[in-house]
């Protein structure tokens, strides 16, 4: 008997996960450093994600109502 493909689990690895967040690995290890996300591992080691993993990700990236978000200042022009 073979053993299925991650995403034939509904799993996803860290850098599909990354791509599909638009949040950057590192963040997501840290996440998982401060028990944040804990993701299964495989028999091999790597890190499978599901989908509920991807939607509290995509919460955390929410900016939050009570904090507004700070004007951008427009850039130097060089020579001044």
């Amino acid at each position: 008997m073979s053993e299925s493909s991650p995403s034939e689990r509904g799993h996803v690895r860290i850098g599909e996960l990354s791509r599909r967040t638009d949040v950057h690995e590192r963040l997501l290890r840290y996440y998982e450093q401060q028990e944040l996300l804990r993701p299964t591992r495989c028999p091999s080691g790597y890190r499978e994600y599901s989908d509920s993993h991807r939607r509290r990700t995509r919460r955390r990236r929410r900016p939050r109502p009570h904090q507004p978000r700070r004007p951008i200042s427009p850039r130097r022009t060089a020579g001044r």
